[in-house]
């Protein structure tokens, strides 16, 4: 049997694990999440520019190519343009990527979906040669114009 000290001492710490956030935690939970979504939206549009550059450079062309984020406040992603007309869009959906693409020589906008940062690193190749085959196809045709160079030429 147990006394009455015990028993409320038992109910307040069953009480405590249970209770609701404060505003402040929640306040600091919302920004370590925010956080982290900007991390891994960093880590994979910087690794599909990186890439992207790589392929690039093996053309020997300069072919335009440019990454953007999302705008704050809206749904977390990138572009990354390969040429003037070709690009990848890959948006952030929970644990995993929605990601389309757009080059010359594909019809529509091709919707591709992966559950994890990890599947959507492995299929960087896959959705980038493409785009870079399409812009160094456009730049040798005419359609587009080259990059500048380093010297803004």
């Amino acid at each position: 049997m147990s006394t009455p000290e015990e028993r409320l001492k038992k109910q307040a710490a069953e009480l405590m694990k249970h209770r609701p956030e404060t505003p402040t935690q929640s306040d600091a939970r919302e920004q370590q999440e925010i956080g982290q979504t900007a991390q891994r939206l960093r880590t994979v549009g910087q690794a599909y520019l990186v890439r992207v550059m790589d392929m690039i450079a093996a053309t020997k062309m300069r072919i335009y190519h440019e990454l953007h984020y999302a705008i704050p406040g809206t749904r977390p992603g990138f572009t990354l343009h390969v040429g003037h007309f070709a690009l990848v869009q890959a948006a952030m959906q929970g644990e995993g990527w929605d990601v389309r693409t757009r080059s010359r020589t594909t019809e529509g906008l091709p919707n591709y979906s992966y559950p994890s940062d990890e599947a959507v690193m492995q299929a960087k190749d896959t959705l980038l040669e493409p785009l870079v085959a399409s812009a160094m196809q456009a730049l040798a045709s005419g359609l587009e114009q080259p990059a500048p160079d380093a010297y803004g030429r």
